[in-house]
């Protein structure tokens, strides 16, 4: 979605449809250089394991990929 030019909330809803995330614990950006096209993905893993549940520490997991602009 986002090397065709979707907008910033297409790129987040191809996002959250593909991987599982929740929306509320993601942070998705896009930025544009010229024919190149970099999505970032910051998503914090809450830890929901009955009792021990709150001494865990969250997990934040990030990702990011650059690719080739297509052109439209």
């Amino acid at each position: 979605m986002a090397a065709t030019g979707g907008s910033t909330r297409q790129v987040e809803d191809a996002v959250i449809g593909s991987s599982g995330l929740s929306l509320r614990d993601s942070r998705i950006t896009r930025s544009v250089d010229g024919d190149r096209v970099t999505v970032k993905v910051v998503h914090v893993a809450r830890t929901e394991v009955p009792l021990v549940g709150p001494l865990l520490p969250e997990v934040t997991l990030s990702a990011t990929v650059t690719m080739h602009r297509e052109a439209g």
